[in-house]
């Protein structure tokens, strides 16, 4: 089944402080999800759900989907940011997880993601059209 995901973010600058505040994915069937989180007006920092970071990664990692996205790249960064400050957040130390911790294992199943795996198994249609007319645009509006 062909799932497509796009995520939207404070800004471009992911490595610079801007951050993913909402995933969206659309399924074959027209189904479509959306993940939303609320950013502070003041820190522009959003405040992820464990929830659904587990519930996204379970959904990325299932092999009855093929994923589509259009600049996979920044995508699955933006998963990986909203990981990384959800852990930072909440100020979990994976390797000193103890074993009663609450909700261990999500935490552990989405610290472990691969987003190189999951690279590795997405079609971006960004570096498709690219591959097919290298001098057209590749934008998202034009394609």
């Amino acid at each position: 089944m062909l799932a497509a995901l796009d995520c939207e973010s404070t800004g471009l600058a992911l490595f610079h402080s801007d951050l993913p505040f909402m995933l969206c994915i659309t399924y074959e069937d027209k189904r479509q999800e959306t993940y939303e989180w609320p950013v502070d007006p003041f820190t522009r920092i959003p405040t992820y759900s464990l929830d659904d970071l587990y519930e996204i990664v379970c959904l990325l990692e299932d092999p009855k989907y093929t994923w589509v996205l259009h600049n996979a790249g920044f995508d699955t960064r933006c998963i990986e940011v909203a990981i990384q400050s959800y852990i930072h957040v909440n100020d979990i130390i994976i390797d000193e997880l103890p074993r009663m911790f609450p909700n261990k294992q999500k935490v552990l199943r989405i610290a472990n993601w691969s987003p190189l795996e999951f690279l590795g198994k997405a079609h971006d249609t960004m570096l498709m059209s690219h591959a097919y007319d290298n001098l057209g645009s590749h934008g998202l509006k034009d394609l």
